[in-house]
């Protein structure tokens, strides 16, 4: 007859329960097998007698498990919490002894065979019809039904109920005893096959894996394909991918594959207080078998709303530095094996080398660029050296002849403006390639910035009017001083709103704001960086105060892939332009050890926010 299976225990078990049962001459046998957090017998390594010894560890004579990972190398966050037991309904025989519709496989956890389970009695036991109604199916007559422990050695594997048939032995008992002696070693073969499938399948999965991810060359794709390979191979409900960032010591959640927005918006991970955090710092890996009861499990809120339960957490590493945590989430109660830890942690291992990988790269284009960029400075250097001698002074005795040429003649003095103008645009021309090519040293001193900003706009006052350019300004009164180069900072707000009158010829508005706040407060503003404040300044930057400057413009924007273009010498999208004034911008943000972000609103319009050390308040007077 054919079994009916549940699950995907059912193909494994089925000739093994068929020979037990054709052994016993069973008119109809049930199979409940033992789960402990989720793992059956399958899942656990083979017992030791099967197990070759790998070569001990540094300092440790005694032979060690198979395998180059075990489960005492993993923290188990919640031990004292005793496992979850469930007896699960695997296999029935023979074919016409189906559960019905809605019958529960797992046995309530107060049944009586969980008691059963616990004790040393090794015998069968007559119970009656109790599995047959367990199964549902009819009381059978004048025959008891028996259920026996299935044990190898110390390790529980489940149950068994049994109804003898008409040609089984009168005695049950020691025929069921004398039968699985005979059959154990067969299921011991089972699980010695399962174990050699489950390190074949790791090895086929960590090849292929290894292909996809290496395959990638942009970090993000690498990261998002990590996470959507680890939620399939570890069959797990979400995968995270956190990295360090060393600035703020803490976790930044990079990549996650299956969860909600509210689960990508939680908050970074401290690393010396968080759960993860241990795992960056100890370079070990971390079990938590259920995250809504573990105190040490800061977001358990969060677990509860997402449906997440077990935790496995190992760390990312590159040679001998943590880089992050790669982790793993359950959708329900369960003790990972050491094949999922060391799945996981070849997965880690292959994620790590392709995150280095695409760092390298992408630092070797970023020095590219700035090779590229020097190359395109000392070329504008050496032209601007030839503009100067060749341009400038002839230029200075032409534009000195028409501003002292006076003429009655409505016609010819419009000519001369014209001329003027002309020779102005050249004449800034030249000036641009000289600041760009030969800037003068800063000379740095603490000023005002609402009154330098004031300044610049009387001087645009006119163009302004002109464009029928709408300016708001918001500059508050008690801003803190600013430590900077007067020249420079004129030049650079000069080329600000100059960049953006050019893009709104035909009117629109710009709004100037001014705040001050913490350093460490800089992260919260949206926009790509330009100028990494802490990058360009003494370490304890971000903890210092800073003013932050904000430009916008209504001038329509420009392409995500144009921010960072527009501050490469001689790319403008403004006719007549020459694509300097922004390069100026830049370099006088970094000689400032100041920062400089952009926000992009394509079809609205640009923000840059410009953020300068502002000068510490006096705890003795409270002031600046």
């Amino acid at each position: 007859m054919r079994q009916v299976w549940y699950d995907d225990l059912g193909p494994i078990l089925e000739s093994l329960v068929a020979s037990l049962a054709a052994d016993l001459k069973a008119e109809r046998l049930a199979l409940w097998i033992l789960r402990l957090d989720g793992r059956h017998f399958l899942e656990d390594p083979p017992r030791n007698r099967y197990m070759r010894p790998r070569s001990p560890q540094k300092g440790c004579t005694k032979p060690q498990p198979s395998g180059l990972i075990d489960e005492e190398d993993v923290d188990l966050i919640d031990p004292e919490a005793p496992a979850h037991r469930a007896l699960v309904l695997e296999a029935v025989f023979p074919e016409f002894c189906q559960c019905p519709l809605g019958f529960p496989r797992t046995l309530p956890e107060d049944d009586f065979l969980y008691r059963l389970m616990e004790s040393d009695q090794r015998e069968c036991v007559p119970l009656g019809g109790r599995p047959v109604e367990l199964l549902g199916l009819p009381e059978p007559a004048g025959r008891y039904q028996w259920i026996c422990r299935l044990a190898n050695g110390r390790q529980m594997l489940g149950l068994i109920a049994v109804e003898p048939g008409p040609a089984a032995p009168a005695d049950f008992g020691p025929a069921f005893e004398q039968a699985w002696k005979k059959h154990v070693i067969q299921w011991e073969r089972l699980q010695l096959e399962a174990s050699l499938a489950r390190r074949t399948r790791i090895l086929e999965a960590i090849q292929a894996v290894g292909n996809t991810i290496t395959s990638q060359l942009e970090i993000h794709d690498i990261l998002q394909s990590v996470v959507e390979q680890a939620t399939v191979l570890m069959k797990a409900k979400t995968a995270s991918l956190m990295l360090v960032n060393p600035e703020t010591n803490e976790l930044v959640l990079e990549s996650v594959y299956g969860s909600s927005p509210d689960y990508i918006r939680k908050p970074n991970l401290d690393i010396e207080t968080s759960l993860v955090g241990r795992v960056v710092k100890s370079g070990r890996p971390i079990m938590v078998r259920d995250v809504r009861a573990c105190e040490a499990y800061q977001h358990r809120e969060l677990a509860h709303s997402e449906g997440l339960v077990s935790l496995l957490s190992v760390p990312l590493r590159w040679r001998d530095r943590c880089m992050g945590a790669l982790n793993v989430y359950a959708a329900r109660r369960y003790r990972y094996t050491a094949d999922n830890i060391y799945l996981l942690t070849l997965l880690a291992s292959q994620s790590a080398i392709a995150i280095q990988n695409a760092r390298t790269l992408s630092q070797a284009k970023h020095l590219e660029e700035q090779v590229h960029d020097l190359d395109k400075r000392s070329m504008i250097g050496e032209l601007a050296a030839g503009v100067a001698h060749e341009i400038r002074n002839p230029l200075a005795v032409v534009k000195m002849l028409i501003d002292n040429w006076e003429s009655h003649n409505a016609a010819e003095a419009e000519d001369i403006r014209v001329i003027a103008s002309q020779l102005h645009g050249i004449n800034r021309c030249v000036t641009q390639l000289l600041e760009v090519a030969r800037p003068r040293p800063s000379e740095f001193d603490w000023i005002t910035l609402p009154r330098e900003i004031q300044a610049i706009v009387q001087l645009l006052r006119l163009r302004l009017r002109d464009q029928g350019i709408d300016l708001l300004i918001d500059l508050p009164e008690e801003l803190p001083e600013v430590r900077v180069d007067v020249s420079q900072l004129r030049q650079l707000l000069m080329n600000l709103l100059l960049n953006a009158l050019n893009v709104m010829p035909q009117g629109g508005r710009i709004s100037v704001h001014a705040w001050r706040m913490e350093g460490r407060e800089m992260d919260s503003i949206q926009g790509e960086t330009i100028v990494p404040f802490s990058q360009a300044g003494d370490s304890e930057g971000l903890q210092q105060p800073v003013v932050c400057l904000s430009l916008s413009d209504t001038g329509g924007g420009i392409r995500e892939d144009e921010v960072r273009g527009i501050f490469e010498p001689f790319k403008t999208g403004t006719p007549g332009g020459f694509g300097l004034g922004l390069v100026v911008v830049k370099r006088i943000v970094e000689d400032h050890g100041a920062g400089l972000k952009v926000l992009n609103h394509p079809g609205e319009g640009l923000t840059f926010f410009l953020f300068l050390r502002a000068r510490p308040i006096d705890p003795g007077n409270g002031s600046s």
